[in-house]
């Protein structure tokens, strides 16, 4: 913490020796010698900054990005101004391939990550011979996914539509940019149930996309599928992901091969064949197995649970989220450890209404103490084992909970308000 006179901003600058732009270097050097907060401050960084060693004429950029990427997130910016291999397109890219590796599991990293690589592209196209409006688009676009992934969707629309503006000005492969953004608002407006909308967004891309780009053209069915599915069109939905499968394993792409299983187990779920449903579950789990993801395998073992328990086979699915809730707080993945914790809980009042909870609940609240989780979180948790002492825990008090589990991941600064009456 700076004493207030001058920005942080402005001290991490001084001790990056990067400009600020505001003249303030030589009064903060004469400042320090004054305040202690603030010369506190510029030794942290500077310790930080020390670790960061990379020689420019031995280091590819995708190294340089990699180490820059290993300090705090709040000195990426300065940082990346004063070194001169992290102003490239070639940053941008590997910042943005860094990113989408944390898509899923990590989307608030994920979320870091894009917003970086939008201040980053439009760094180096405005310190470029050329503006790189290709560069810009790409990144703002993969910034408006990342906001939709943690449903912050007025903003992602917003992102898309600086996107939009950016790609009008594009003179080469214009009309390629032009269908990315159109692209992205289908996947955002899907996730709106905007469905017109998204149908109407995701025809213009696929015309232009049918003579640019293959891989993009073959996208735009996936993406259809995914409206077939939020119209309720499960079993067109599940066959449409299923002719794709064949393609992606010729692509040698086992992620994406793993996610059409588990699309076509959410089709099969909700069109009551829950059969199905885990038999392509458990082909999606192989596959995370077999990358190493062990969150991914947990998180698809979680989903699993749910099938297993709107099947009725409560017993088998309490059995499965209790052991991945476990596995989570074994990896430090504390919060979803906790909503998997709640799903348990919420499966075990299913199953006999009169199942005393208190002893999950105060295991929940116990290790969300003990790893730092959100005060309001806790909180939560707290107001839930309460009402399990007093018998007075609800199936719609675990809905309403649930819910604001999930919605404090896209808003931090959510608190808690028990459920009135």
């Amino acid at each position: 913490m700076t004493c207030g006179l001058f920005t942080r901003e402005a001290v991490r600058r001084y001790a990056l020796c990067a400009s600020d732009g505001s003249g303030d270097a030589a009064a903060i050097a004469m400042h320090l010698r004054e305040c202690g907060a603030c010369a506190e401050s510029v030794a942290e960084i500077e310790t930080v900054d020390a670790a960061f060693t990379v020689s420019e004429g031995e280091s590819s950029c995708c190294q340089v990005v990699r180490e820059l990427l290993s300090l705090p997130s709040s000195l990426w910016y300065a940082r990346a101004a004063a070194i001169r291999d992290a102003m490239t397109p070639a940053a941008v890219r590997e910042v943005l391939v860094i990113a989408d590796d944390a898509y899923y599991n990590l989307p608030s990293r994920n979320l870091e990550l894009c917003s970086f690589a939008t201040w980053l592209a439009d760094e180096v196209s405005r310190r470029a011979p050329t503006p790189l409006p290709g560069l810009r688009v790409e990144a703002w676009k993969d910034k408006a996914s990342a906001l939709r992934l943690v449903g912050r969707m007025r903003e992602a629309e917003e992102a898309l539509n600086h996107a939009a503006s950016i790609a009008s000005t594009c003179a080469e492969e214009r009309e390629h940019c032009v269908a990315l953004v159109q692209f992205a608002r289908s996947v955002l407006y899907s996730s709106m149930e905007r469905l017109g909308d998204s149908e109407k967004c995701l025809a213009e891309a696929r015309a232009t996309f049918k003579t640019t780009s293959r891989r993009k053209f073959a996208d735009t069915f996936w993406q259809e599928a995914v409206i077939w599915q939020h119209r309720g069109n499960y079993d067109e939905a599940a066959a449409a992901f299923s002719s794709l499968i064949e393609l992606s394993a010729a692509q040698g792409s086992r992620r994406s091969l793993s996610a059409l299983y588990q699309n076509i187990a959410a089709c099969f779920e909700r069109a009551g064949r829950p059969w199905l449903a885990c038999e392509h579950l458990a082909r999606a789990i192989e596959i995370e197995r077999e990358l190493g993801d062990q969150r991914s395998v947990l998180q698809c073992r979680w989903v699993l649970g749910g099938v297993l328990q709107s099947a009725g086979r409560h017993d088998e699915a309490i059995d499965e989220m209790a052991s991945c809730r476990d596995e989570f707080l074994a990896l430090g993945a504390c919060r979803d450890a906790v909503r998997v914790g709640l799903d348990v809980v919420a499966a075990k009042l299913t199953r006999d209404p009169s199942t005393d909870v208190t002893g999950d609940l105060k295991h929940l609240a116990s290790e969300a103490a003990r790893m730092g989780l959100a005060i309001t979180m806790a909180q939560a948790l707290e107001y839930l084992r309460g009402s399990a002492e007093r018998r007075e825990l609800s199936p719609s008090t675990m809905s309403y909970a649930k819910a604001f589990f999930d919605d404090v991941q896209s808003y931090p600064d959510m608190m808690f308000v028990p459920p009135q009456g």
